[in-house]
């Protein structure tokens, strides 16, 4: 996220960097798959609103978990966040996870490490019941995995939201970014047709005037919601 944050700063606008619960510097905690995570961020907003460190309009952006988490933060938290940049998000967790598994598992390795890696996932988890696993998560998070849905909160949200999303990427599905586009009228859709999973996120030598663009003609909250302009890129969009 820090190119992001950097590129970003340099526009003028202020960034602020979250470690989620279990990444980086935070502290362990059950995960939620984006909805307790959710109420994490929605809860550091209300922090800094109240102690004057966030004015004016505010952008949440995220990639892959942390773009489902600014989703379900802008449900939960409506009225608060005027818009979302969500790259690679997952569309319902537990699908997610089925469509995940295999295709880490099988991708192509290139040297030795990651081919030894891949060995060891392929004898680890090739007769993985990824359902069963599924269902057993579900039991240790308390949290039912099948009900996880992204596409749940993006139809709730009032917020503007930009999804960005590989063509290629065969951990996240395509057609789960078209799944959430197609939830909610308030969303535009920008698919990169050579990029997956990893690449996406770090394409701002075609992301960045975009989504500049895009964030400054945001309007107010129930206006409707730009969309991007991105030759010769695949493009779809729609505005309420």
């Amino acid at each position: 996220m820090l190119p992001w944050a950097l590129f970003l700063a340099q526009h003028d606008y202020r960034t602020i960097t979250v470690d989620l619960r279990n990444h980086g510097r935070s502290s362990r905690a059950p995960m939620g798959y984006g909805m307790r995570e959710a109420r994490d961020v929605n809860a550091l907003i209300s922090q800094l609103r109240a102690q004057g460190e966030i004015t004016g309009s505010l952008h949440v952006l995220g990639v892959s978990y942390g773009a489902a988490t600014a989703l379900f933060a802008a449900a939960l938290q409506p009225g608060q966040i005027d818009g979302v940049i969500s790259i690679a998000s997952f569309d319902n967790a537990a699908d997610a996870i089925r469509g995940m598994v295999p295709a880490i598992r099988d991708t192509p390795a290139s040297g030795l490490r990651q081919a030894l890696t891949r060995r060891w996932m392929q004898w680890r988890y090739g007769q993985v019941d990824v359902d069963a696993a599924i269902d057993d998560a579900s039991r240790r998070l308390h949290l039912d995995l099948e009900q996880v849905d992204t596409t749940q909160a993006i139809a709730s949200a009032s917020s503007c939201v930009l999804l960005v999303h590989g063509a290629r990427d065969s951990w996240i599905a395509p057609r789960q970014a078209e799944h959430l586009h197609a939830a909610s009228p308030r969303s535009a859709l920008l698919m990169l047709p050579e990029d997956d999973h990893i690449s996406a996120p770090l394409r701002l030598d075609l992301l960045a005037e975009p989504l500049l663009a895009w964030l400054s003609a945001t309007p107010p909250r129930g206006q409707p919601c730009p969309t991007p302009l991105l030759a010769p890129i695949s493009v779809t969009g729609s505005t309420s």
